[in-house]
């Protein structure tokens, strides 16, 4: 029999506070790495707040939904899975300290969404104006300011992540390899999708080895081993073609017979002794195109080895789609689905090299496409990525993974359906549009200056009430971040800095600037220039319309409905490893 539970607006606090505290053990510059133990003795040491979400296997309908938001934002953005819990936390409780109704906090979730909508995007333009900095991506040169403002932002990112020991070496790794494989003649979004989309297929993690060991390696790496033995070791320009199907299908068994010619002058052929003349012809076209490679996505038939390892060509089989997709794109070929009619501009690519790769007790096979013209192949490369243990592979996978999706979440664009030209908050010089690539000190910095223009410009907006309980609530991440004494402090010196420069002065006019984190905005020599770092403004204007979008979903639900089918969890919230 099915029972139902009404859901009051206290449960809903209750059950994300619950995860407030355990994100709150690893938030900020001082929080620590979390270690989960599974049944099967397996241990889990991480700093990834998805991660830690999903560890906790939880049972409960709502801190469920509210785990699959933080998954699906942290899939999309790779950054803001620990403050998208303390921020909905946070709003709920200002939202229960305001009213204890259900129905009054829903629809004080629906005015606070419909208020982010209208207003946060001329807010946070405004604040730009006044404060921030620009990333400045790289053309078809790097300069040392462009580098040097992309690896600020990844150290600050790494170091909430990984090991702070690390996080400047893994920076730096990650630069390199993020530049080795720009487009030509485009900006920085093209090549981040392209990474962010083939992740899978250009990294190998290896187990047991110390983290400084991590490196780039020329080419790609496919995550096989050769089925036929290679004597390519030292040969260059090798020509290779891609199957996804048996070369020859197997339509009778081996021991079959069947009658060939004219009813009247018939042989009878054995179907395994036919296959394997075919085969040879197969493998002889293809040498007669030079081709010594065959990379295939699933078994060949064992004549087909004997045959190719006869003629010296070499079989891999058995290699992933995300694999064998990468390495057509690279190549710009396509698979041969017709083993009789290889064209050699379509389905021939050209490697300049094609060898066997020990990594560890793994042997795999190193291939360097020759590319089309729109990649800059000559320094792509592929991340291998060590940690002593294979979850902290895993981990240091995903943050490599995460600080992609971080970089071009920061370097696109930030729309808004709904704008409002007439805002309170914009001006008459503002921008029209949330520029990408915009950057602002961390610490907390972002939610200052949000919360004193929220303040300072609430009477002039219809929603006045919505407009201070955001104000209020955005203040619980440098409230963590800076402890009680630095942030009181902190707080009034931005208050006293934007109410002095609330006329449209922007920072550059201003004899005392919010730039030098430590001394300006912060006022504590206790807290290091890395652990303030910088931020991206278009991935926290993503969270705080993630966060109330979650906030209005969960509010909604006024009834749980209690049932005896098992729900599977969802795929969205799944690492692209498991």
């Amino acid at each position: 029999m099915t029972s139902w539970e009404r859901l009051h607006l206290n449960n809903v606090f209750q059950t994300v506070c619950a995860l407030e505290s355990v994100v709150l053990r690893s938030f900020g510059p001082e929080g620590g790495h979390v270690l989960f133990t599974r049944d099967t003795g397996q241990a889990l040491l991480t700093r990834n707040g998805t991660r830690i979400l999903k560890a906790l296997q939880l049972q409960h309908p709502v801190a469920r939904m509210v785990v699959e938001c933080v998954c699906k934002h942290s899939a999309a953005t790779g950054d803001g899975s620990k403050t998208f819990v303390l921020l909905l936390a946070s709003l709920l409780r200002t939202i229960q300290a305001t009213t204890t109704c259900g129905e009054a906090g829903r629809a004080l979730a629906e005015r606070l969404l419909l208020f982010a909508r209208q207003e946060f995007h001329h807010v946070i333009v405004g604040l730009l104006r006044l404060y921030g900095g620009t990333l400045v991506w790289w053309d078809d040169f790097v300069t040392p300011d462009t580098q040097e403002s992309v690896q600020t932002l990844l150290v600050s990112f790494f170091s909430t992540r990984l090991s702070q020991v690390h996080s400047d070496f893994i920076s730096d790794v990650t630069w390199k390899w993020i530049h080795g494989w720009s487009f030509t003649n485009t900006g920085p979004v093209p090549s981040l999708r392209f990474l962010n989309d083939h992740f899978s297929a250009l990294h190998t993690t290896l187990a047991g080895f110390p983290v400084g060991a991590t490196r780039l390696i020329e080419g790609q790496v496919i995550h096989r081993d050769f089925s036929t033995p290679c004597i390519l070791m030292n040969q260059r320009l090798v020509k290779a073609v891609t199957v996804t199907s048996p070369l020859l299908s197997n339509t009778m068994d081996t021991g079959d017979v069947f009658a060939v010619g004219d009813i009247g002058g018939a042989s009878i052929v054995h179907y395994g002794a036919w296959m394997e003349r075919s085969l040879r012809c197969v493998i002889a076209n293809l040498q007669t195109l030079g081709v010594r490679v065959i990379l295939s996505a699933v078994t060949q038939p064992p004549a087909l080895l004997s045959a190719a390892t006869q003629a010296g060509m070499c079989v891999v089989e058995c290699i992933s789609d995300h694999e064998l997709s990468l390495f057509t794109h690279l190549t710009g070929t396509l698979p041969v689905t017709d083993c009789w009619k290889v064209e050699p501009q379509q389905h021939i690519a050209l490697l300049s090299f094609c060898r066997p790769l020990q990594l560890g007790a793994h042997r795999y096979v190193h291939v360097s496409p020759r590319g089309s013209e729109e990649v800059v192949t000559s320094s792509s490369c592929s991340l291998l990525i060590c940690a002593p243990g294979e979850g902290q592979t895993d981990q240091y996978a995903n943050a490599f993974r995460d600080a992609v999706r971080m970089l071009l979440t920061a370097s696109t664009n930030a729309s808004e359906s709904c704008l409002q030209t007439n805002s309170p908050f914009s001006s008459p010089d503002s921008e029209a549009a949330l520029e990408p690539g915009w950057l602002v000190t961390g610490g907390g910095t972002f939610e200052f200056i949000l919360s004193c223009s929220l303040l300072q410009n609430a009477a002039n907006v219809a929603h006045a009430d919505v407009a201070r309980l955001v104000a209020k609530a955005v203040l619980v991440v440098p409230r963590h971040i800076l402890g009680p004494r630095h942030f009181l402090e902190t707080q009034s010196r931005v208050a006293s800095f934007l109410a002095k420069h609330s006329h449209g002065t922007s920072l550059a006019q201003s004899e005392q600037s919010l730039q030098d984190p430590k001394v300006n905005i912060h006022g504590c020599k206790t807290i290091s220039e890395s652990d303030v770092g910088v931020e991206s403004v278009s991935c926290k204007y993503q969270l705080l319309l993630a966060v109330l979008q979650c906030l209005t979903g969960v509010l909604r639900v006024d009834t749980m409905l209690w049932t005896h089918i098992v729900s599977q969890p969802d795929a969205s919230c799944e690492d692209d490893e498991d």
